[in-house]
Parts: structure tokens; sequence; C-alpha cells
């Protein structure tokens, strides 16, 4: 994957592989020890069936390693949690 700055990806829309619609980025969770970034916290579309993420309050979790592509959009795998 490219390096892009993080600030980009804030408010950026996420859809699934399949095309379906997500939510968009508000903030990201980065491992302090490590550094490595590890979860999208993301503002869900209202139509979205959010029993398959973890949440966290009104957000839900995308974890790093289920993003396939970023460009205008990311892109994720979603898989159950």
């Amino acid at each position: 994957m490219r390096k892009i700055f993080t600030q980009k990806l804030l408010d950026m829309k996420v859809i699934d592989v399949d095309g379906s619609e997500i939510g968009r980025v508000k903030n990201i969770i980065a491992d302090v020890r490590t550094g490595m970034l590890t979860d999208l916290v993301v503002k869900p579309e209202v139509e979205l069936d959010t029993s398959a993420f973890k949440k966290d309050g009104e957000f839900i979790l995308v974890p790093f390693a289920h993003i396939r592509a970023v460009g205008d959009i990311i892109t994720v795998e979603q898989r159950k949690k």
C-alpha cells in the first residue's frame, strides 16, 4: 500500500468490496507501543447492519487489515467480528 497522510483519510467514504456503503472515517486508532495503525473509526450509514462490526458508541471499528484499496474512497473486505 502506498504512503498517505492519515489526515487525508478523515471523512473519506468507506465501501465494502461488493460496493455497499459502510460509512465515513471519523478517526484512526494506533497501537502506542508499535505505532501501527489498527482500526478505522467509522460513522456508519444509517441503513447499515452493524452486527458484523466491533462497536465503540455510535461508531464501528474497521480493522486496518481489512483495507483492500485507498484512493478517492477506502475499499474494505468486511468480515465477521
